[in-house]
């Protein structure tokens, strides 16, 4: 019963437009989660892997601050921009022989 009922809520959701593109990746997770045994162990992969996205992206925000105090905010730029790495380091290279 409980199944069906998750499974006819996240149906009725991408009916309406809600929550589409997360549904349409995760909906057999979401049905499995609100319908399947969770153990203690499923809930500690899931708060580590929470927490490991979370440090990565703070990680992340805080080198690109430091990389721009640090006089790389030309760098930081181009990788924002998405120049490729080899053509970033050949920059690099070409700039110190002169």
């Amino acid at each position: 019963m409980r199944k069906q009922a998750v499974k006819l809520a996240t149906a009725e959701c991408l009916k309406r437009g809600i929550l589409t593109d997360f549904l349409n990746i995760h909906a057999k997770e979401i049905v499995y989660m609100m319908t399947g045994p969770i153990t203690v162990e499923d809930m500690k992969e899931c708060w580590q892997e929470e927490a490991w996205e979370e440090a990565l992206a703070k990680g992340k925000a805080e080198g690109m601050e430091k990389g721009k105090a640090e006089g790389m905010a030309e760098i930081l730029a181009m990788i924002d921009r998405g120049v490729p790495p080899d053509e970033i380091r050949k920059m690099i290279a070409n700039a110190t022989k002169h």
